[in-house]
């Protein structure tokens, strides 16, 4: 089975959480579908534009070919299945530290947040997001033999993104998701800071 649906009611009857594993032979199909949505996510959280289609579909087929493991999607949904709020993030496998061999990085990419009716809700759907990203990076931790990653999570801020502050995100990340600021990512260095929380404990 390719995609995992996990539903989590957590006293919030009208949200659900999704884990989509991208590897394993996920057809194209699904994984454009995928793509697909996370675009129409983006036009309101990164205002991408209708000109940027093509090439964001063709970004993200490339980066589910290349080391992404898994789609973590956490919709809340109104009356007759409207879709309220919705987050989403990428998990990657890949060494953006540099490490010569020694051990690989996860990666959460690609959070956004897509409000489709306003008010957002009082809890980020990113905040579900962020916490089975963390669930599945430490059991998929456990089962790794042959590739060697660290048991932590990492993101990458943009530092001269088109909206938004990257100093606010450092903050939110940090203070509500507790992640540690790493400066800069020696893979872009002149392109993004790097958080880090550890998954040890």
């Amino acid at each position: 089975m390719f995609i995992k649906y996990i539903i989590d009611m957590e006293n919030t009857p009208n949200l659900e959480i999704e884990v989509m594993k991208t590897y394993r032979g996920l057809s194209k199909e699904s994984k454009v579908q995928i793509a697909l949505e996370i675009i129409d996510a983006q036009k309101l959280c990164f205002k991408t534009k209708d000109d940027d289609y093509i090439d964001e579909l063709e970004r993200l087929l490339d980066l589910f070919n290349s080391g992404t493991v898994a789609v973590i999607k956490a919709t809340y949904f109104g009356k007759n299945g409207t879709v309220l709020d919705k987050g989403f993030g990428t998990l990657h496998i890949d060494d953006y530290l540099i490490s010569k061999g020694k051990k690989k990085q996860y990666w959460v990419n690609e959070l956004c947040r897509a409000t489709y009716v306003p008010p957002k809700q009082k809890k980020s759907p990113i905040e579900y997001v962020i916490k089975k990203a963390e669930e599945f990076v430490k059991n998929d931790y456990l089962k790794r033999k042959t590739v060697k990653v660290e048991n932590k999570l990492n993101l990458l801020v943009e530092k001269n993104p088109k909206y938004g502050s990257p100093q606010a995100l450092l903050s939110l990340y940090s203070a509500k998701y507790g992640f540690t600021n790493q400066g800069n990512v020696p893979k872009y260095p002149e392109d993004y800071y790097y958080m880090t929380k550890d998954l040890s404990q």
